[in-house]
């Protein structure tokens, strides 16, 4: 049948010139065709082609399904009506909702955020760490420093999880079929160094899984390109800074587990100090 009438078959033929003469009725799912209470489901075929029938019975429109990123930042402690010139530390509690985006199967556009410190000499710095994936070509794009030695961290620690993605990552999820944007944001003190490559592999996996890391993380430590886990330098002060900022996990390399008796106790008071000796160990605890 040939939509107006019927014709011989001629030995050349394909799912383009096959057509149905009366539709079918199905006990079983037939694309978006489910039967109904009585068990059954009439497919209107009568007319079309067999090329037809599936495409109508599994081509259906997808829209986009959105959830807003939001975050909640808390104080805890220190907070109220001062004389003027009274220092203050104020103690607060961040939790972030990454939000997703997703078109089909594959989310895009997830963001995810981490907090590390760095130091120079006597200098320390609280670092933000944003990370942004989004579908693409394997582009790694990197903004808010003009660090050479942070740069280079950013980089070795992409091409690490790019080396190891049959490791480090899911089937389904690949560097190579995304865009990826690192933020550096300066948050206390002027100082960018290296050290940050860990808190940039955190980032960067939860925003590839879309999954929410920990509240109130941060991380010390650095990450080589071959995936060894670099001793961080002024282990005390960082950890003690972060601390003061609110963090209530900081996670730092198992190589400084020598210095964990350095801290105040009020540092361990209110912020854990778990280890982690390779990236799989980190991400089994930021997440």
């Amino acid at each position: 049948h040939n939509g107006t009438a019927f014709t011989a078959m001629d030995g050349n033929y394909s799912a383009d010139n096959v057509y149905f003469d009366k539709d079918l009725k199905l006990t079983e799912a037939f694309g978006h065709y489910e039967p109904d209470a009585s068990g059954s489901v009439n497919v209107p075929s009568t007319g079309k082609s067999v090329y037809s029938l599936i495409e109508d019975a599994f081509s259906q429109s997808k829209n986009p399904t959105i959830t807003q990123p939001s975050a909640s930042v808390s104080i805890t402690a220190n907070s109220g009506t001062f004389e003027i010139g009274t220092k203050k530390n104020l103690t607060y509690s961040a939790s972030l909702n990454t939000g997703t985006y997703s078109y089909g199967p594959t989310p895009t556009g997830v963001s995810a955020t981490t907090y590390t410190a760095t130091c120079d000499g006597d200098k320390v710095s609280l670092i933000k760490i944003e990370v942004i994936t989004m579908p693409g070509n394997g582009k790694l794009a990197v903004s808010g420093t003009s660090s050479a030695e942070v740069k280079e961290d950013i980089r070795n620690t992409y091409n690490y999880i790019r080396a190891n993605e049959s490791s480090i990552l899911s089937q389904k999820h690949s560097l190579m079929r995304l865009d990826v944007t690192v933020q550096v944001t300066a948050l206390l003190g002027t100082t960018q160094v290296g050290g940050i490559g860990s808190a940039v592999f955190a980032a960067i996996v939860s925003s590839i899984f879309g999954r929410n890391l920990k509240p109130a993380l941060s991380i010390i430590g650095n990450i080589s390109i071959g995936g060894a886990i670099v001793r961080a330098t002024n282990f005390s002060d960082r950890v003690s800074l972060l601390s003061e900022n609110g963090a209530k996990t900081v996670l730092v390399p198992m190589d400084n587990l020598a210095e964990l008796a350095s801290l105040p106790a009020t540092i361990l008071g209110k912020t854990d100090v778990p280890f982690y000796g390779n990236a799989q160990m980190m991400i089994q605890k930021i997440i």
